[in-house]
């Protein structure tokens, strides 16, 4: 059970940098799309 707690607090912290990153980048390309027009 506390390997398996662990497990889950890690992958529950990847998911949560994951996501935040493809939020930044998906702000960027947003304003590179609007730049290049």
């Amino acid at each position: 059970m506390c390997m398996y707690e662990v497990g889950s607090f890690i992958y529950t912290v990847y998911y949560v940098y994951f996501y935040r990153t493809y939020i930044l980048i998906g702000n960027d390309v947003q304003l590179f799309l609007k730049n290049t027009r």
